[in-house]
């Protein structure tokens, strides 16, 4: 690979990041200041406990933060070493 090539797959990379933390960002701001407008619409599609859907949402956000760190962060830094 040259090392044009490498850099638009390390700008990609890292835009990538951006846009998921983002997304990652308002899914908090949603469940900090939504939570119970969240809970009734979720509620009324899986009939869901509370604490379930407390422990899901904790869950799932851990998941997806940690995707994006073995999916973006670490390519991206690998490829910054190397170029």
């Amino acid at each position: 690979m040259t090392a044009e090539t490498l850099n638009l797959v390390a700008a990609i990379l890292g835009w990538c990041m951006v846009i998921n933390y983002g997304i990652l960002l308002i899914w908090m701001v949603f469940l900090m200041s939504g939570r119970i407008w969240m809970y009734r619409v979720h509620n009324r599609w899986f009939n869901i406990p509370d604490q379930e859907f407390n422990a899901a949402h904790y869950r799932l956000m851990g998941q997806f933060k940690l995707y994006i760190m073995i999916f973006n962060l670490a390519p991206y830094i690998a490829i910054r070493i190397v170029s």
